[in-house]
């Protein structure tokens, strides 16, 4: 099934439900009707419902928008982990969606850069082991340094050039 088409599919479980969750999907999927039908093993001796689970999160994530800027091609994620769910709740949210708030497109901007952090504080961790830490640390120097900037309220942020 092409990207676009899994896109399609998504939005429309998302908008019916009025959010993304993998349970969602797997709900409305599990119809052998349902056009994510075949995106998932239904076999309970080969799968049972936690790996359908993480197949309908996989799906989610795997969906991206191409942005270009001049000479720079981007793909977004187009579903990012809700920012106004609690930290053990499931849930996705489109970017265009987030676009509409200042206050969720930071918290959801301020989560992505914490997550950074941690897998750049696991990757020093690693490259600790291997003897290469100093050069991590740097780059978790300036993750830092971009979000205190990111914290920083609205007004004070440095605008683009």
């Amino acid at each position: 099934m092409r990207n676009d088409q899994i896109y399609h599919a998504l939005k429309k479980i998302e908008a019916a439900d009025g959010t993304l969750t993998a349970k969602g999907v797997l709900k409305k999927a599990r119809a052998k009707t349902h056009e994510l039908h075949d995106q998932f093993d239904w076999a309970d001796n080969v799968a049972g419902p936690k790996w359908r689970l993480e197949q309908a999160r996989r799906l989610i994530r795997s969906v991206v928008v191409e942005v270009k800027e001049g000479n720079r091609t981007i793909a977004a994620p187009v579903w990012v982990r809700n920012p106004d769910r609690s930290p053990v709740e499931q849930g996705y949210v489109s970017l265009t969606t987030l676009r509409l708030s200042a206050d969720r497109s930071h918290a959801a901007l301020v989560a992505e850069f914490a997550a950074a952090g941690n897998h750049l504080r696991r990757a020093r961790d690693i490259a600790w082991y291997l003897n290469a830490a100093d050069k991590v640390d740097a780059i978790l120097r300036d993750l830092d340094e971009v979000r205190q900037t990111i914290d920083l309220p609205t007004h004070e942020r440095p605008t683009k050039n």
